[in-house]
């Protein structure tokens, strides 16, 4: 959900792609075990109502234990790019522009 609005996130294969998200009913969490890839959103660190901050979108990730992690949709709010990623865990990193992933 992205507050009261229902949005659709994707799966292919072993890439998922969630933005725009605030909550993510459990049926869908089941559905995103033994990922390669999630690419989902991080906006900043406040509290939002309606999407993840980045203490919300790191539980959600570790959660779903992909093997690696891309985070996007990220708010100016939410500090330097570089300072951002350095305290992340090692397979959840910020996306940008023009990366690509490789999907098998």
């Amino acid at each position: 959900m992205h507050g009261k609005l229902p949005i659709v996130g994707f799966r292919v294969s072993q890439l998922a792609y969630l933005t725009d998200v605030k909550t993510v009913p459990s049926e869908t969490r089941e559905a995103l075990t033994g990922l390669n890839t999630l690419v989902t959103s991080l906006l900043h660190q406040r509290e939002h109502h309606s999407h993840m901050n980045e203490e919300e979108s790191l539980a959600f990730a570790n959660e779903i234990a992909a093997n690696q992690t891309r985070f996007i949709h990220m708010s100016h709010k939410a500090g330097f790019h570089e300072s951002v990623d350095a305290r992340l865990p090692a397979d959840q990193r910020l996306g940008y522009d023009g990366l690509v992933l490789k999907v098998n």
